[in-house]
């Protein structure tokens, strides 16, 4: 069975991830992958690495507004699905599923799709005109990541019967306590992962780290991860107010790593202090590595993390909230270590990777 996977993004977040995962551990004596994505996207080598056929492809979703570059993303979808002509077409970000939903359309008058089936994988929660919600429904069928990410569908008037919620997964071969012992100095460490948009939440992460420091004193925070905005404004803004908090002395700014478990080796609190959420990748694989978190109640993080068992769960846009859960897990080693267990307990049952892509592959035999 052939699958062309499809993804607009030259950066590689949440959702390029888990598609990079999904495609090199797919069965291949079953199922051919072949990715088209942005030419030098980031998750781009490793799949060329595993002999993954890639197609360089422009997205103009930016220009969306306009009628031509939406025309144009179209026509170049359309002259690769020809020459590929894959049985399933798995369209895996918010822009790819709104072009596929344009295609689906158009197969009474293309032949060569009708036989096709597509598969939007729905990976975030953003309001949505109905204009977009009727074409995402157009699907064969739809992936959610998560329980929230289905309600927000179905509340948008897609039908449910065709809503599979497949969890993302977690390499457990990678993140791997063991594999990753702790050889730094010891002193407290705080780990934030994710890309610097404002609604990752981090403004209110960096006003509870004057306080955090307060208590303790040698406290450090590590964030990793990428600012996708145009000359960087967003980390230009966040070491700004770092630095009128006076606290910029405590933090390290690591960019973009691809090096995840190791980043967060040493680590004794995992923070996610995200405004909205559908799912929280970063959270399975902290608590992967036996971690605890301290996340915010949005979107999909309840169905992740069990606020006093696997971490605590904070209310949203709330810094003194995240400052006393933080400092609570930091002053007690033995809750810390009785959260990461019941973590780790817990991805191995719900997140492992082995059950996302089984749960992926029965879909697509299914259709």
């Amino acid at each position: 069975m052939r699958i062309l996977y499809v993804d607009h993004a030259p950066y590689e977040g949440g959702a390029e991830v888990s598609l990079k995962h999904l495609i090199v551990h797919l069965d291949k004596k079953k199922y051919q992958a072949i990715i088209a994505a942005p030419k030098g996207a980031v998750y781009s080598e490793p799949l060329i690495t595993h002999n993954v056929p890639y197609i360089p492809i422009s997205f103009h979703w930016l220009h969306y507004h306009l009628l031509y570059p939406i025309v144009l993303d179209v026509i170049n979808l359309l002259i690769i699905i020809r020459k590929v002509r894959p049985n399933i077409v798995h369209l895996n970000t918010r822009v790819t599923n709104v072009l596929g939903g344009i295609l689906i359309q158009l197969r009474p008058f293309l032949p060569f799709l009708q036989s096709i089936r597509f598969i939007h994988h729905v990976r975030d929660k953003d309001p949505l005109p109905q204009w977009k919600f009727n074409l995402i429904g157009k699907a064969d069928w739809l992936i959610a990541n998560s329980s929230q990410v289905k309600e927000f569908l179905v509340e948008g008037g897609i039908d449910e019967s065709k809503i599979s919620v497949i969890y993302n997964g977690v390499d457990l071969s990678i993140f791997n306590p063991v594999r990753f012992p702790c050889t730094e100095e010891s002193f407290p460490k705080i780990t934030f992962i994710g890309q610097l948009y404002p609604r990752k939440g981090v403004l209110y992460l960096l006003e509870a780290m004057k306080r955090i420091v307060q208590v303790f004193p040698n406290v450090r925070l590590e964030l990793a991860g990428q600012d996708p905005t145009p000359h960087q404004s967003n980390l230009r803004q966040y070491k700004q107010l770092a630095s009128q908090l006076g606290i910029e002395q405590s933090i390290t700014w690591l960019g973009y790593r691809d090096d995840i478990a190791r980043v967060l080796s040493c680590t004794d609190v995992f923070v996610l202090p995200s405004l909205e959420e559908p799912f929280g990748r970063v959270l399975i694989e902290a608590m992967a590595l036996k971690i605890p978190v301290v996340a915010t109640r949005v979107g999909g993080i309840p169905e992740i993390v069990v606020d006093q068992q696997t971490g605590l769960l904070v209310p949203p846009s709330n810094s003194t909230a995240l400052a006393d859960a933080i400092i609570t897990l930091l002053a007690n080693d033995s809750v810390r270590e009785s959260m990461g267990q019941s973590g780790y307990n817990r991805v191995c049952l719900h997140f492992d990777l082995a059950r996302h892509v089984e749960s992926v592959q029965n879909l697509y035999n299914q259709l």
